[in-house]
């Protein structure tokens, strides 16, 4: 069984967390975060090397999020919103509860206060959290993990 890494971010760096790992002709995408160092293109991930096209849905089985700081976070909106990633995301309880508060004190003071243009919206936030595959039922997460990455058999048993 081969294991690739594809690192999109903070491969050499504090900032900008996103390494895609394909394990079992399964893509998935660990965190989504910004580098708070940058205001230009260089904020995100270059989703472009998941897919040319942009047809992120097909390229990717799901994202996991590992934590809530906006280094692992931060280009979730964008990448769900803008990008228009569909598929599933899934998130430990208490990173869902603190993300939506993180993105958007990041957004107002970003936009409000200095004035950058503004990359996602309070909305996008929102519709972006909406896609957490993993709540309100707070299952286990290494249980959705493994649900999903095995295709069969349909049953998984973890002891």
């Amino acid at each position: 069984m081969a294991i690739e890494c594809l690192v999109l971010g903070a491969g050499q760096e504090v900032g900008k967390s996103c390494v895609v790992v394909t394990i079992n002709g399964k893509k998935i995408m660990f965190d989504c975060g910004m580098h708070m160092g940058y205001l230009d293109h260089r904020r995100y991930p270059n989703f472009s090397l998941i897919s040319k096209s942009g047809d992120f849905d097909k390229e990717l089985t799901c994202i996991i999020i590992t934590h809530f700081h906006l280094d692992h976070i931060g280009a979730l909106p964008y990448f769900t919103e803008v990008c228009g990633y569909k598929g599933p995301i899934y998130m430990t309880y208490p990173t869902k509860a603190l993300a939506p508060l993180m993105l958007e004190d990041y957004r107002k003071v970003m936009v409000d206060r200095r004035g950058e243009e503004e990359q996602f919206s309070s909305e996008n936030i929102v519709e972006c959290m909406k896609k957490d595959s993993s709540h309100p039922e707070k299952p286990n997460l290494f249980k959705l993990f493994l649900k999903r990455l095995v295709s069969k058999p349909k049953k998984v048993e973890i002891e």
